[in-house]
């Protein structure tokens, strides 16, 4: 009688992460700043065993904060005087 047990594991983790902040201020002369940060983060753990699973998490925030407040003050004042001469007729 002869048993023979083959046995064969691998185990191969493979974690890449990429993380790319894109940072934009804009400032405008009508007082309007704008912040725009895109921050993605990708995280893919790849797991490869006797069943070969592939996992793959991808979280993406998206942050946008407009900050926008356009301020403007007008003051108009307009003072129309007319004056009319009454014509006042006397009759004795």
């Amino acid at each position: 009688m002869e048993l023979t047990p083959n046995i064969s594991m691998e185990l191969t983790p493979y974690i890449s992460m990429e993380l790319t902040p894109n940072i934009l201020i804009e400032l405008t002369p009508n007082i309007s700043m704008r912040i725009t940060s895109n921050i993605s983060m990708k995280i893919t753990p790849n797991i490869s065993m006797e069943y070969t699973p592939n996992i793959s998490f991808r979280i993406t925030s998206n942050i946008v904060k407009d900050l926008t407040p356009n301020i403007s003050n007008e003051l108009t004042s307009n003072i129309s005087m007319v004056l009319t001469p009454c014509r006042a007729a006397f009759r004795y």
